[in-house]
């Protein structure tokens, strides 16, 4: 089985020299492409530290839930519930007439 650079006929001293060209233009490219994107570790590592410590929060949260599902049910239960429809309010109602509640707070923003 032939290499690539029996396949060029070269001279042993030419070879290495192919070889050490090779391993120059590695070092080069390295040298271009990759140092400079060694100050990004520290950028991901803190960005990784805060989605760790979002996580732990969002576990505390989520393992109270059977807590307020149980406190849900029992103020169920003491009275009547409230329909889904009502459990929002809308910044917009036409029933209370705050037209200009919605245009003060909205319309500029849109601006």
């Amino acid at each position: 089985m032939t290499s690539p650079l029996d396949k060029l006929n070269l001279r042993p001293f030419e070879k290495r020299l192919v070889v050490g060209i090779a391993v120059v233009v590695f070092i080069v490219v390295n040298a271009v492409f990759v140092v400079p994107h060694f100050s990004d570790w520290g950028a991901v590592q803190q960005r990784m530290s805060e989605a760790r410590q979002k996580l732990a929060k969002w576990q505390g949260v989520a393992a109270e839930e059977p807590k307020y599902k149980k406190l849900v049910d029992e103020l169920q239960k003491e009275g009547q519930s409230v329909p889904a429809g009502n459990r929002k309010t809308s910044r917009f109602n036409p029933a209370n007439n705050n037209w200009w509640t919605f245009y003060i707070t909205w319309v500029p923003a849109i601006r």
